[in-house]
């Protein structure tokens, strides 16, 4: 990849092996992507890949030609639906899509682009869209208050829900493909994220439930009032790239249109899904199918309507209406007095299957025969679906993963291109992977516990005790500093490969949401959207760190490009830490504990007398310690990032307490550590060579000097 822009159009993924996306249905396909994992941008790539060709050919109106200001004209054609359905049954329809939307804005922020205008934008449109009161933890709460969607959204269970209909699974995947490929489909999501705050949605707020009504209402409006600072975004991005303008705008289009395409999917399949009348008769048919498997072998000799009640549950399909036709015609059921059935007196607390039945399935049971017991209507074929069902109702195994680049070998130098890139060349997790195996190995032979057992009070002490010693060491600067003015600019040379990226140990939080644990997620966001300004470039940690390079003549290179990593000035161990922080945020699921411990290390390293007395001695010689400043206050321990930090430690170990018990909480404390202790072990030979390099160079300038000085004459 040359020196050009992070968003440059023509970029693409490097992903030589091709999945058969065919081969995935939706709700595999939606399930993989939310868990992660080394395979899900190949996937994400290859899928969105395809859909957006097939959307761009299958597109039935002509492509509006772009002129300033045309994109806001661009038409809906998805149908906006005026549902007379229940509104609970209609939010767990579309809970996939609403627990998903709007990522795909965020994860534009990453390691390569953490300081583009673009991604900048597009950040704080995510946030103007969720921070403070976030609709889609309110959608969440209906859902989980009324007993549905309590399931994590990673979990095969969710996927697995037959109820949601797959044209939604195809949308919500949609959604959480382009987080993974923001860059190499920008011009997509920008179209697919303008759609999606012009439409209604899948439901609207005319349903038949008060409290839907308004958190669907309080959605639409954060979106629509999001419409034009995308508009803006679309318009600074065609001008940007005006070589491309013709091009990027019919992607932006196809975007739009596939998003309205699916939007129509959704709807139309939920009016027949939702919209029909469920019978007593189809209840009780979907309670025996469901039943079937686990009655299967524990009838023997009983017969119905003269088969073996083993063979009826045993069938493949299950013969529900066939089965519920015996039923009625046997002595099970008394059609005089269906509620002294034998039928039901099976499942009281005295018949043989008690427990088999919940309470409602039995008044379920119940009712149908009290109501006349209605045979269900013959199942119609079902048409074609552009999505293949599951085959079976179980995890699908992981796909094959083989290497697309052998990368095996290469410098820590050259693996921070590589990682910085991690969306373009996925074969690099791997690699990352191993590399943070290694640093926990020598981390967790590092140190000991600085307490043998955990308790959140002990915690709070020991970190409070390192915060009060590095505060009460502190002493102004009398004086001038013991080193010169070019030790500073040399060092702050060599820091800029770990805070040009700075925050990047924490740019893939979304994955936590979905893996069921949101809050951790939300407190790690709020440090991550910190180190990026929060959408505002004036406060983007990176950014800033970069004008003080240039303020001490040092222009360097973007991050992104290969021309940083060749950079002849950075010593090869200054790229040691960003590597292990770029490494661990490809795992921020399997690495948990470690990444809460190193983010704790991270946000605590340098409050007090670190930052306080090195500012003291940047602003001595005239350097401006704005980004010092910045990070004593922000990553304060009292309310700041060391406190999220900290907080987000307990709530991980009082969940995983509460979930396994002590003695599983006490080992991944001793994880939680070994990750705090990693920062001093992937740092620890920078630190030696920046001490010992600059000594070098200082002995060899006064033996130069003295050599070659002048003779008096």
């Amino acid at each position: 990849m040359s020196n050009s822009d992070c968003f440059d159009p023509l970029l693409r993924a490097v992903v030589t092996e091709r999945p058969d996306i065919a081969q995935w249905p939706a709700r595999q396909l939606f399930y993989r992507l939310i868990q992660g994992g080394d395979e899900a941008i190949p996937l994400a790539y290859h899928w969105l890949q395809q859909q957006f060709t097939h959307a761009e050919k299958a597109y039935q109106h002509p492509f509006i030609s772009y002129q300033p200001g045309a994109q806001a004209s661009l038409p809906l054609t998805a149908d906006c639906l005026a549902w007379t359905l229940p509104g609970l049954a209609l939010l767990q329809q579309a809970s996939p899509v609403l627990l998903t939307e709007g990522e795909c804005l965020a994860t534009a922020s990453k390691a390569a682009t953490n300081d583009h205008p673009i991604a900048a934008q597009l950040l704080a449109v995510y946030l103007q869209l969720t921070e403070e009161l976030d609709y889609r933890h309110t959608i969440q709460g209906l859902l989980q208050g009324n007993g549905l969607a309590c399931l994590p959204l990673s979990s095969w269970a969710f996927a697995a829900q037959a109820d949601i209909a797959d044209s939604v699974l195809v949308l919500a995947t949609a959604q959480s493909a382009l987080s993974y490929c923001p860059r190499v489909f920008l011009p997509e999501l920008l179209g697919f994220s303008l759609a999606a705050c012009q439409s209604q949605g899948i439901i609207g707020f005319s349903v038949d439930d008060t409290l839907i009504n308004k958190a669907i209402a309080f959605r639409q409006c954060r979106l629509a009032a999001q419409h034009s600072a995308l508009i803006g975004i679309i318009g600074d991005y065609l001008q940007h790239y005006p070589q491309h303008t013709a091009l990027l705008w019919q992607r932006i289009q196809t975007g739009f249109w596939y998003q309205q395409h699916l939007l129509n999917c959704c709807q139309y399949q939920l009016q027949d899904k939702v919209g029909q009348v469920i019978s007593l008769a189809d209840k009780v048919g979907k309670l025996f199918a469901e039943k079937a498997v686990a009655a299967c072998g524990h009838h023997r000799a009983l017969l119905l309507d003269g088969r073996r009640m083993d063979d009826w549950f045993a069938q493949a399909p299950f013969d529900g209406l066939g089965f519920m036709q015996a039923l009625l015609n046997s002595p099970y059921v008394d059609r005089i007095n269906p509620k002294q059935s034998r039928l039901l007196n099976l499942f009281s607390f005295d018949g043989p299957m008690f427990g088999v039945l919940s309470a409602p399935e039995i008044q379920l049971l119940e009712n149908w025969l009290v109501a006349g017991g209605q045979l269900p209507a013959a199942a119609k074929p079902e048409a074609p679906a552009t999505v293949r069902p599951i085959a079976d109702n179980i995890p699908p195994n992981n796909p094959s993963n083989k290497a697309t680049q052998k990368l095996s070998g290469i410098s820590n130098r050259q693996l921070y291109y590589y990682l910085v890139n991690a969306d373009l060349f996925p074969a690099v997790s791997a690699l990352a992977k191993n590399k943070v195996k290694a640093v926990l190995r020598q981390a967790g032979s590092a140190q000991a516990l600085p307490f043998k057992q955990y308790s959140p009070p002990r915690l709070q002490a020991y970190f409070n005790g390192l915060y009060q010693r590095e505060i009460q060491s502190y002493q102004a600067l009398s004086g001038s500093p013991k080193l010169p003015k070019k030790a500073y600019v040399w060092g702050i040379g060599q820091f800029a490969p770990t805070i040009l990226v700075d925050g990047c140990w924490l740019q893939n939080y979304q994955q936590l949401t979905g893996a069921g644990h949101p809050m951790i997620a939300t407190m790690l966001g709020k440090i991550y959207h910190d180190e990026l300004g929060g959408g505002k470039l004036a406060q983007n940690h990176p950014l800033i760190y970069r004008q003080l390079l240039e303020s001490q003549a040092m222009a360097l290179p973007p991050i992104h490009s290969p021309e940083f990593i060749n950079h002849t000035g950075f010593l090869d161990s200054a790229f040691d830490l960003p590597v292990y922080l770029l490494a661990i945020s490809q795992f921020p699921q399997a690495f948990l504990p470690e990444l809460l411990g190193l983010n704790m290390a991270i946000e605590l390293s340098g409050l007090g007398k670190v930052y306080m007395r090195l500012a003291d001695e940047l602003a001595y010689w005239g350097i401006d310690p704005a980004i010092v400043n910045l990070h004593s206050t922000i990553d304060n321990i009292a309310s700041g990032h060391a406190a999220l930090a900290q907080q987000a430690i307990v709530l991980y170990l009082d969940a995983i307490a509460a979930a396994a018990g002590e003695a599983q909480m006490q080992q991944h404390w001793r994880r939680t550590y070994t990750g705090y202790c990693s920062l001093q072990v992937a740092a620890r030979w920078f630190k030696v060579a920046l001490v010992s390099r600059y000594l070098v160079d200082q002995c060899a300038d006064i033996f130069s000097q003295h050599l070659f000085k002048p003779r008096a004459i």
